[in-house]
């Protein structure tokens, strides 16, 4: 037993001494894995993936922000709906209420008969309760809320209830929490009756404790004075002054806005001014903002709420601008703006509350359409040149006016986005040239133009067009080598855009050619001919070594392609089996082009194996007459191959680049077999 006992006790050290030699090697380790296995990505092409306004979209000049955003937003609303709010007692008397196209009203009378007439039209009715104060004096809160809900059993006639006097300022702030409670079990209660609520209170309360709406007072316009003799002014939407993150506190500003549309509450946004409602420039410049700031709902009186006076509602009451396009809050210059189907408006806040008088804007349908944009030809043919666009996207854009090398030819309407010129002669440059209009006769002035060239005929010599046009490239008609020395003929024809990486895919000895064109030339020819010797024009005899093949490459007409691309590499491949007859090796291999009369060494990278070959890649700053060559190998090691940034070698002799393995281990293997010493040797001492 006691031996036992002594091989138990020495398996138990040697599970704690592995144990610990673990936790050792996981922490002297972790910070190498880390810093070797995880680069942060650097941050780019940022894309807004919440299809809402936050600041995926802010663009910053010192302190001012500008916004400018279409409809595609969530939490915002596109159309806005009218309401109109009574503090006291409604009068029905002078108005069609199915008329105006209004959608709520908020009362505070209580006669079921106005009610019902104002209901049977269509407008929902919403009941005012004021809950602060009485919240404040009443000693028995659970009788208070039990007194509300009793209120509102009693009115089952009404569409919801607005809740007022939702301020701290009314209700105390020591008593936040038990109010929000209670405000939130109320509204509980409206929506189990299916009725809808709105809170009229500071920000806060958007998007708090469950009302279905929320009403933004004295948005636009408000007053001071006595309600006998009202003061109506502009508010400065733009003054942050006083602004305040908690938002307990009553603000009236942009940081109000920000705030609602932030936490996706625009949609249940309610703005109400206040204005006297023969004053149509306050109604029109508060109506501007709603829509523009896309609230969802918007609704403009006097202080007195119409209680004593039929209703007269203002021309912003039934002014409908129809659908939101886009619109841009500009702190920079202090405007509100937007694009609609029935006009583009803006509204001049500070310019306004400086002088006390409405600038807003609403411009008429003078203003052409945007133009066309990607204009290209998408064929090469003979006698004809079709050309593509995209349409601008202006709501009454019409047509397309076409112009081809100066002269009027046709109009192409909307949609259509393509004009096909025929009749025409071959190898040819020919210019479109373009204006858009829109249904009201607006032309754009602005030319949109592009020139195309036409193919050549099959029994002329193609001529290279002059360089610095925009001309197409023609049919890669290079000089060809005599037809005996000629093994295997390609053509090739791809359309080459500016800034576009295009491959001509050959499939031969030279597998591809890629390009990158510095403009666009439509369709461009290319042409690849296998030799079977030296073309004869060519007098310099071939550096030292063993020669694989001969080809000439052409990319466009002769001569056409020399500063056209911005890089060209040419992919080409080597059986494996020149290798082994002549002793070569891979690594070895270098591409030369004649130019100049001499023979020109590549920078030549080998890029991989298949199907028996030796795949290469070289960088070219010209097409004519290539070589392939390799050397024989005497030793294993060799120095690499210096060039230019063009891909020149510098060193007319050639010397294959020198392949290397790395030396560094896994990181932390020097110290996890330090550890796995250090426990063999305490594992033997305590044997």
């Amino acid at each position: 037993m006691k031996a036992s006992r002594n091989i138990q006790k020495k398996w138990y050290s040697m599970v704690i001494l592995i144990a610990f030699a673990a936790v050792m090697l996981a922490a002297s380790i972790a910070p190498v894995l880390a810093s070797a296995t995880y680069i942060p990505p650097d941050p780019e092409n940022l894309a807004n993936t919440t299809d809402n306004y936050l600041a995926n979209y802010t663009v910053r000049t010192g302190n001012a922000t500008e916004v400018i955003k279409s409809n595609t937003d969530a939490g915002v609303t596109s159309e806005v709906f009218k309401f109109i709010a009574y503090y006291g007692w409604i009068n029905c008397s002078g108005i069609n209420w199915a008329d105006p196209g209004l959608t709520l009203v908020i009362i505070a009378d209580d006669n079921q008969g106005e009610i019902q007439q104002v209901r049977g039209a269509g407008v929902e009715v919403y009941f005012y309760i004021a809950l602060g104060s009485t919240y404040k004096i009443s000693s028995d809160k659970d009788g208070w809320e039990h007194s509300i809900k009793n209120s509102i059993d009693s009115h089952d006639y009404v569409d919801g209830f607005f809740w007022d006097e939702i301020d701290p300022g009314y209700y105390g702030q020591d008593n936040k929490d038990d109010f929000n409670q209670r405000l939130t079990a109320i509204n509980s209660y409206v929506h189990s009756k299916d009725q809808k609520t709105i809170a009229n209170g500071v920000r806060y309360y958007a998007d708090h404790c469950g009302s279905d709406y929320y009403m933004w007072e004295s948005f636009m316009s408000s007053f001071t004075g006595s309600v006998e003799s009202p003061d109506y002014h502009y508010v400065d939407f733009f003054d942050t002054t006083g602004s305040n993150s908690d938002s307990y506190q009553w603000i009236n500003n942009i940081d109000k806005w920000k705030y609602l549309q932030n936490r996706y509450v625009l949609n249940k946004t309610l703005v109400h001014c206040y204005g006297d409602p023969l004053d149509d420039n306050k109604s029109n410049y508060g109506y501007i903002a709603a829509r523009v700031l896309r609230v969802k709902g918007f609704s403009y009186v006097n202080n007195r709420n119409f209680a004593s006076t039929a209703v007269t509602l203002a021309k912003g009451m039934r002014w409908d601008l129809g659908t939101q396009f886009d619109y841009t809050v500009d702190e920079s210059n202090e405007t509100l703006s937007g694009q609609f189907a029935n006009g583009n408006v803006e509204d001049d806040v500070g310019k306004t509350v400086s002088t006390g008088n409405a600038f807003y804007f609403l411009f008429d349908e003078t203003i052409a359409p945007a133009s066309i944009t990607g204009l290209n030809s998408i064929t090469y043919e003979q006698t004809c040149i079709n050309w593509t666009w995209t349409d601008p996207a202006d709501t009454d854009f019409e047509k397309v006016m076409i112009y081809l090398d100066g002269a009027f030819e046709t109009n192409v309407s909307k949609c259509d986005k393509h004009y096909n010129a025929t009749g025409l002669s071959p190898e040819t440059n020919y210019m479109i040239s373009t204006h858009t209009a829109d249904t009201s006769g607006n032309v754009n002035e602005t030319w949109v133009n592009d020139t195309a060239r036409t193919e050549p005929s099959p029994d002329t010599t193609p001529t290279p067009p002059s360089d610095g046009s925009n001309s197409r490239g023609g049919g890669g008609g290079g000089m060809s080598d005599e037809p005996g020395n000629v093994e295997e003929t390609v053509f090739l024809r791809i359309y080459l855009r500016a800034g576009d990486s295009a491959t001509y895919n050959f499939n031969n000895t030279l597998t591809s050619v890629e390009v990158t064109p510095e403009k666009t030339y439509g369709l461009v020819g290319a042409k690849v001919e296998v030799l079977a010797d030296r073309p004869g024009s060519i007098t310099t005899d071939p550096p030292n070594g063993v020669l694989y093949k001969y080809f000439n490459v052409f990319v466009g007409n002769l001569g056409w392609s020399e500063g056209k691309f911005s890089s060209s590499v040419i992919n080409f491949q080597v059986p494996a089996s020149l290798f082994g007859e002549n002793n070569i090796g891979p690594a070895t291999v270098t591409l030369y082009r004649h130019h100049d009369g001499e023979w020109q060494p590549l920078k030549t990278t080998m890029t991989g194996q298949a199907g028996g070959n030796y795949q290469y890649s070289s960088p070219t700053p010209g097409f004519s007459t290539f070589m392939i060559l390799g050397q024989v190998e005497e030793s294993g090691t060799v120095e690499p191959v210096a060039t230019t940034d063009s891909g020149i070698v510098a060193n007319s002799t050639p010397t294959p680049e020198a392949t290397s393995t790395s030396t560094k281990g896994t990181p932390g293997f020097g110290i996890l077999v330090g550890i796995i010493g250090i426990l063999i040797a305490v594992y033997s001492v305590r044997k």
